[in-house]
C-alpha cells in the first residue's frame, strides 16, 4: 500500500512539474509532411530527421521515443531499419505513411517484423523493419522503456530538424550524462536539451569512428532509491568484471571444455613450442565460421554446439580459443572492448553497453599477445584493425584491469625494381614487392575479391594502360605466418616523354604515395591512423648505351614536427645505371586538426617530388 501511494505521489508531481508540450503526437503526420520532396538546406540528403523526441517521466519511470523520418531518396531506404533500447515488442508502435492519389494511407507495423536481440543478461534490444517503405514515405515509431537510453544522438548522418531530450527531475535516480560533438544547443536547460536544424554528420577520412564525434549525450544511471527498492549500476570496471565472470554467455559458458579433448591431445602430441601452439590452435579454430557479429557474450550456454556446428559469434570463436589455450598450457585471459567502428570507450566511462567485442590474452615468458580468431586473412601475431581502439579490459586470472590496445605491427612494404631502358624508350625487367603485417591482410583482403589472377591482372592492366606484364607469381597467398610476395616482369612505354633529343623519363613507383589522400582545405576532426607505415623503394634502371643523364632529381629529407613523419628521396647515377631511392615512414598515429595543414604539406611534398621526371638525352 506504501508503494502504491508513493507512486501515485510521484505520478502526481510529475504531471504538475511536466509543462512543456510534446513537438509532435505520434500518430499524426501532417499533409505537408508527406507533400515534401527534398531538404532546401541539404538537397543531397536521402533523408531526413523530421523530429527526434525523447521524454523520461520520473514519475513512473518510463522513457517514451517518438522517432518521425521522411524519405527523399532510395538511398534513404535503409532508415527504415532502426534499432531501439526496449525489452518488449509491445512497447514498441510504428506507422508507415504514404500519399496515393492525393490520400494519407498508413501501414501498421506487424510484430513480425520487430526482432529481439539479446545483449547481455536480462538486456535487450528491438531491431525494426518498417513496412512498404519507399521514396515519399514518412515513418512514425514510438517505443516505450523502463530505462533511461544510454545514448541520446542530436545529430545523425542525416540531417535532423528537431531533436529534443526531456529528463524530468527526480530524487530517487541518479545518472551522469557526457556530451560529446561541436552542435550547440538552441535550448540548454538542467532537464530539457534542444537541437534545431542540425546538418548531417560529415565524414572525413581517417578517423576511427564517426561514433566518437557525432553530437550526442552518453547517460548511464549510477543508482535507483526509492523507499522499498534500492539498486546501484555498474560504477566500477570490478563491477563489470563480476558481471562477465558470473553470466552464463561469458564465464560460466568457459567452465566445461570436454568437447575440446581431442583437439587438445592432437596439438600436444607434435612437441610444439608454445608459440607453435598459439599458431595451431590459432588455424583449428579458424574453422569456426565467424557469423559476422562482434559480442562480448556468447549465442549459447553451450560453446560445444558452437564447435561442433563450426558458426558462431565473436564471443563464440573467441572463448573457444581461450579455452584451448588454456588446455595447452598457455597462460591465458580475455579482453573485453569496443571497435572502432563502434566508438571510443573512455577511461573515466564505466560502461558495459559500450563493450561490443572480446579478443584472447595470451602470455609467454612475460609477453602479451593480443589474439582475435575472427578475420579470415590475418595471422594469429597481427590484431584486427577492428580492435586497435585504445582501451580494454583485461580479465585475467578473475582479475580486471584496464588495458591498452596498441598496434605493434605496421603498414609495411618494400619494393625492388630492376629495369633497362632501351633505345626506343622502352622500360622492361623485374618487380617484386613485399608486403608484410597489415600490408600483407590488405593484399589478400583485396585479391581474394577477384574470382582468378587473370581477373586481377586485367583490373591492373585497366589501372595502367600502358603496362604490359610479361609473367606474374604471388606467394604466400594462404600461409598467412609469412608475407606476401609478388613477383612480376613487366614493360612499358608509357612513362617516357621525348621532346627532340630531350628524354623526360617518368618514374614507375609504387602507388602508395603518388597522391595526397588530403585534399581538404580545412579540418574539423582529428587525423587518426590504426596502426604505423613503414614503405620502402628501390629502383635500378640500367640506360642504353646511347643515352645519358642530363638531370636527376634532388635530394629532400622531410620531417613532421616530433618526428612524427618522415620521408626521404635520393637519386643516384653510377655509369649508365641509375639507383633512385625513397623511405617513408608514419610513426604518429594521431594528429590534432591544428596539425592538418602540416600532414596535408607533407603529403603534398611528397606527391610532388615522386612526380619529378628524370631529364636525359640521346648521344
Amino acid at each position: 500500500m506504501k508503494k502504491l501511494l508513493f507512486i501515485l505521489f510521484t505520478s502526481a508531481l510529475s504531471l504538475f512539474t511536466s509543462a512543456q508540450k510534446a513537438p509532435i503526437k505520434f500518430g499524426n503526420v501532417s499533409l505537408a509532411d508527406l507533400q515534401m520532396s527534398r531538404y532546401d538546406k541539404d538537397t543531397s540528403a536521402s533523408a531526413v530527421i523530421l523530429c527526434d523526441y525523447g521524454f523520461y517521466n520520473s514519475g513512473n519511470y518510463e522513457f517514451t521515443r517518438t522517432l518521425r523520418i521522411k524519405i527523399l531518396k532510395k538511398e534513404g531506404y535503409q532508415f527504415a531499419d532502426q534499432i531501439f533500447e526496449t525489452k518488449f515488442k509491445s512497447k514498441i508502435s510504428g506507422y508507415t505513411y504514404n500519399l496515393e492519389n492525393g490520400q494519407i494511407v498508413k501501414e501498421k507495423l506487424s510484430n513480425k517484423s520487430i526482432f529481439e536481440e539479446r545483449v547481455f543478461e536480462d538486456y535487450t534490444r528491438m531491431r525494426v523493419s518498417m513496412p512498404n517503405v519507399r521514396v515519399g514515405s514518412v515513418i512514425d515509431i514510438e517505443y516505450l522503456d523502463d530505462r533511461l537510453p544510454s545514448v541520446w544522438h542530436f545529430q545523425n548522418v542525416i540531417p535532423i530538424l528537431w531533436s529534443e531530450l526531456v529528463i524530468e527531475k527526480s530524487p530517487y535516480i541518479k545518472y551522469r550524462k557526457k556530451h560529446f560533438g561541436l552542435t550547440s544547443f538552441f535550448i540548454n536547460s538542467d532537464d530539457r536539451w534542444v537541437t534545431k536544424d542540425v546538418p548531417a554528420f560529415a565524414n572525413e577520412p581517417y578517423i576511427n569512428s564517426p561514433k566518437n564525434y557525432i553530437s550526442k549525450f552518453e547517460i548511464e544511471i549510477t543508482e535507483i532509491n526509492y523507499p522499498g527498492f534500492y539498486k546501484t549500476y555498474s560504477n566500477s570496471w570490478t563491477d563489470v568484471g563480476n558481471l562477465l565472470i558470473s553470466s552464463d554467455y561469458f564465464g560460466n559458458a568457459i567452465s566445461n571444455s570436454n568437447f575440446l579433448n581431442n583437439l587438445v591431445h592432437e596439438i600436444n602430441s607434435v612437441g610444439y613450442t608454445k608459440e607453435e601452439k598459439i599458431d595451431a590452435a590459432y588455424k583449428a579454430i579458424k574453422k569456426i565460421k565467424w557469423n559476422g557479429d562482434n559480442e562480448v557474450f556468447t549465442s549459447t550456454k553451450f560453446l560445444s554446439d558452437v564447435y561442433k556446428n563450426a558458426i558462431g559469434n565473436a564471443a563464440d570463436i573467441n572463448l573457444i580459443l581461450h579455452m584451448l589455450l588454456s588446455r595447452l598450457g598457455i597462460e591465458t585471459g580475455l579482453v573485453v572492448l569496443s571497435t572502432r567502428e563502434n566508438g571510443i570507450v573512455y577511461p573515466y566511462s564505466v560502461t558495459m553497453e559500450k563493450l561490443n567485442h572480446v579478443i584472447v590474452y595470451a602470455q609467454i615468458d612475460s609477453v602479451p599477445y593480443l589474439i582475435d580468431a575472427t578475420e579470415p586473412f590475418y595471422p594469429w601475431n597481427v590484431l584486427p584493425e577492428k580492435c586497435l581502439n585504445g582501451l580494454g579490459q583485461l580479465i585475467f586470472e578473475k582479475k580486471i584491469a584496464r588495458y591498452i590496445i596498441e598496434p605493434d605491427k605496421k603498414d609495411k612494404l618494400v619494393s625492388f625494381s630492376n629495369l633497362e631502358l632501351s633505345s626506343d624508350m622502352t622500360l622492361k625487367g623485374n618487380a617484386k614487392k613485399y608486403r608484410y603485417d597489415y600490408a600483407a591482410v590488405d593484399f589478400r583482403k583485396h585479391y581474394k575479391t577477384y574470382a582468378s589472377e587473370e581477373d586481377y591482372l586485367e583490373e591492373l592492366k585497366v589501372l595502367n594502360k600502358d603496362l604490359k606484364i610479361e609473367s606474374y607469381a604471388v606467394q604466400n597467398l594462404d600461409n598467412l605466418n609469412e608475407g606476401i610476395i609478388e613477383d612480376c616482369n613487366l614493360s612499358s612505354k608509357s612513362k617516357s616523354n621525348v621532346n627532340s633529343s630531350e628524354i623526360y623519363l617518368s618514374i614507375p613507383y609504387s602507388e602508395e604515395l603518388l597522391s595526397n589522400p588530403f585534399k581538404q582545405e580545412k579540418r574539423r576532426l582529428p587525423i587518426n591512423f590504426p596502426y604505423a607505415t613503414d614503405y620502402t623503394d628501390v629502383i635500378n634502371i640500367t640506360l642504353a648505351d646511347n643515352i645519358e643523364v642530363v638531370k636527376l632529381p634532388e635530394t629532400i629529407k622531410l620531417k613532421l614536427p616530433e618526428n612524427g613523419a618522415s620521408f626521404m628521396f635520393q637519386a643516384t647515377q653510377l655509369n649508365n645505371q641509375i639507383v633512385i631511392k625513397y623511405k617513408f615512414t608514419m610513426d604518429k598515429l594521431v594528429f590534432d586538426p591544428a596539425e592538418y595543414q602540416d600532414l596535408k604539406d607533407f603529403y603534398n611534398a611528397i606527391a610532388k617530388k615522386l612526380s619529378e621526371t628524370i631529364l636525359l638525352k640521346k648521344i
